[in-house]
């Protein structure tokens, strides 16, 4: 008898057949809160089996589905839920009380019972009282399975990623062809180590689904036949206990997880053989070179790197053995992927030099952002798009990263604008001028600190700043530290120098 694919969270476990029929019974409400094609729902949701039945639902009714941070303070979920237009919201009773939103107005909400192994992660949540202005996901069993056939074309989710102007942006898909969604996924599949795999094999989904990256690892392990184990909230021995137990043979990770696996004592490592994994993959953050290195020594030559962004999807990727002969590299362009290099007057660069990296791929022309004209794509290069990376190409067509356009900081393998936390700062009683950005930080790669130049006369003290900002912005977001300076150092023109501040305070997270 073949074993049915399942996916585990916890003590809890389900089947496909009954993620799938709850997938069918959630388009079915959908579709009778006036849920149709083209329409917007979101997700507020830790990892769950409800994360792999909300977009199979909107997918049978043509709808998008919005991925929320659930981080996100109620001021940031309220600009994202309204720029979208989302007709319904599926998430969490917990984190649905935590923001404020399930007596929300604007929205029909679904709750979501909080699983025990979420609740145990989490502590110090308060379970929520089944009150209020929503549905109830424990009463999809009374109504009656979609029927309809799926519409055509592949539109997958509004992932929203903020600009060097802070305001969060929707990327948005097109319904893609088949042709082109073919070779989208052929990609995907191969940077993620996915391709081969299916009914078998194992995969792990330690970050959080509402981040583009771990949804899409997940999303399509899942579509192979894999079967999942869901990680509510990421532990170093945690994982290594689930990986051993359950004969783990994917995953995707960030650096700061492979950091804290090393991190763990020498006789945890031991025990643990890696003989069973097939490919680790990771992105979203520089990996230092010490760290990829001891990973590739204990795990083997299984883990692999690339290159994508939320506007581009995969753009290229590299196996162990092209990072051991290239230490640094991201690997080459993927499939029809193509990866140039140009100045800032928008000049192409000869090979081996360095500048603006930008790309181009069949999928990149079939996003815009949400309610923005146009997709922002580079001027004078039709079809492709920045994605603020400094680098290099060389003779045998290998990526290599050497900076950011941008003054996007990646902590954790989580992206955190500094523009966004400086709107908020220099609004701040006492606040004169101010100036965010990122410093290396042992373990989370990146940090973020703050210079305030203050206002005439006023004091100013780090836990007043951080209590300010609490209830404005995640607190993922709120600088590690603060520095009250007389001045900050400008260019002629006024603006601040942040690449002479990043080299003055580089050792600033360093303890």
């Amino acid at each position: 008898m073949t074993k049915a694919q399942t996916v585990f969270s916890g003590a809890r476990k389900a089947t496909r057949e009954e993620i799938d029929a709850d997938a069918r019974r959630l388009a079915s409400w959908l579709a009778s809160q006036g849920v149709g094609e083209n329409d917007v729902v979101a997700g507020l949701l830790w990892n769950d089996f409800a994360f792999l039945s909300l977009p199979r639902a909107c997918g049978l009714l043509g709808a998008y589905l919005v991925p929320l941070n659930w981080h996100l303070t109620r001021a940031e979920l309220d600009y994202i839920l309204n720029d979208c237009a989302a007709k319904v919201l599926v998430g969490h009773d917990v984190l649905l009380a935590q923001a404020g939103l399930e007596h929300s107005a604007l929205l029909r909400v679904m709750a979501v019972p909080t699983p025990p192994e979420i609740a145990r992660a989490y502590p110090k949540v308060q379970i929520a009282d089944p009150q209020g202005n929503w549905s109830h996901w424990d009463d999809l069993t009374s109504l009656s399975e979609y029927d309809g056939a799926p519409l055509p074309g592949n539109r997958g989710g509004i992932f929203y990623t903020s600009g060097t102007t802070g305001n969060p942006k929707g990327v948005k898909r097109a319904p893609l062809g088949d042709d082109v969604w073919t070779r989208v996924r052929g990609r995907t599949l191969a940077a993620f180590g996915l391709a081969g795999g299916g009914a078998g094999h194992v995969a792990l989904a330690p970050g959080p689904l509402y981040h583009s990256a771990p949804n899409a690892h997940t999303t399509n392990a899942w579509a192979l036949g894999m079967d999942l184990i869901l990680i509510p909230r990421f532990d170093a021995g945690a994982t290594l206990d689930l990986m051993r137990a359950h004969q783990v043979s994917h995953a995707h990770m960030v650096p700061t997880m492979f950091s804290r696996l090393l991190a763990l004592p020498e006789a945890d490592r031991t025990l643990f053989d890696p003989r069973h994994l097939v490919a680790i993959c990771h992105g979203a953050a520089p990996c230092p070179a010490p760290v990829k290195q001891a990973m590739i020594d204990w795990f083997g030559p299984v883990i692999l790197e690339y290159y994508a962004g939320t506007e581009t999807g995969i753009i290229g990727c590299s196996t162990s053995q092209d990072w051991l002969s290239r230490p640094g590299t991201i690997g080459r362009a993927a499939g029809e992927c193509v990866v140039r290099v140009i100045d800032d007057a928008g000049r192409e660069l000869p090979t081996g030099e360095t500048g603006r990296l930008i790309c181009h791929s069949d999928s990149t022309t079939s996003f815009t952002y949400h309610n923005r004209e146009g997709s922002e794509q580079v001027d004078g290069w039709p079809g492709y798009v920045g994605l603020g990376d400094i680098g290099h190409v060389d003779e045998d067509g290998f990526i290599f990263l050497t900076d950011r356009s941008a003054d996007i900081v990646i902590s954790g393998g989580a992206n955190i604008y500094p523009a966004e936390i400086e709107k908020e700062l220099i609004t701040l009683e006492g606040v004169g001028d101010c100036t965010v950005f990122g410093v290396p930080q042992p373990d989370l790669g990146e940090g973020v600190i703050a210079l305030i130049e203050p206002a005439d006369g006023h004091l100013l003290s780090e836990a007043d700043l951080v209590a300010a900002l609490r209830n404005r912005i995640a607190a993922y977001k709120i600088p590690r530290k603060f520095f009250v300076v007389e001045s900050l150092p400008r260019e002629d023109s006024g603006k601040i120098r942040k690449r002479d501040l990043r080299e003055a305070y580089k050792e600033a997270l360093s303890q």
